[in-house]
């Protein structure tokens, strides 16, 4: 697929998103200065027959992805986004998406875009934002729908997607 081609794509999915939020996605991080990994949940629901989802993530400087419970993207690594086809691990209800994301050097930073089209062509966009709960520690089972995070910080926003040093990553 072409540079133009992909922005095309990944441009629709915002604008048909649009409702559901005028915004896009963000980086983000714990809101704790020190601390070389993210554990970051998002809890969500989906309440129709999915159609199709598709997720895409960056990571910096690498991370694992779980979708309810389940290990869907292991040890991606580097700023290099990824994208997968999650229509098959979702749920009707409640789900959750989590990322365990280690920051080795310089700058650090998770962004994540999940847009979920249903069977009656609406879309829902879970993406990156304040809304996430993070922590800067691991907790057993912090990537399984029903773990308690309510003692966990909200996310802290770092940039806005597009921002430098990052760039436009999931647009790639």
């Amino acid at each position: 697929m072409t540079r133009v081609a992909q922005s095309l794509f990944l441009l629709s999915f915002l604008l048909g998103a649009q409702a559901v939020s005028a915004q896009a996605p963000v980086w983000i991080w714990h809101g704790q200065e020190q601390g070389e990994n993210l554990f970051a949940r998002k809890k969500f629901h989906v309440h129709n027959r999915v159609h199709s989802a598709e997720l895409r993530i960056c990571a910096d400087d690498g991370a694992t992805i779980y979708l309810n419970g389940r290990e869907i993207l292991p040890a991606i690594t580097g700023r290099k986004p990824q994208t997968k086809n999650v229509t098959s691990q979702l749920r009707l209800g409640r789900n959750v998406l989590a990322a365990k994301v280690d920051n080795k050097t310089g700058k650090r930073g998770f962004i994540a875009m999940l847009v979920i089209t249903l069977s009656t062509g609406k879309r829902i966009l879970i993406k990156s934002d304040y809304s996430w709960k993070a922590s800067p520690g691991n907790s057993s089972g912090w990537y399984q729908l029903d773990f308690n995070d309510s003692r966990w910080q909200e996310a802290k926003m770092l940039a806005p997607h597009g921002a430098e040093p990052w760039g436009p990553v999931l647009n790639r």
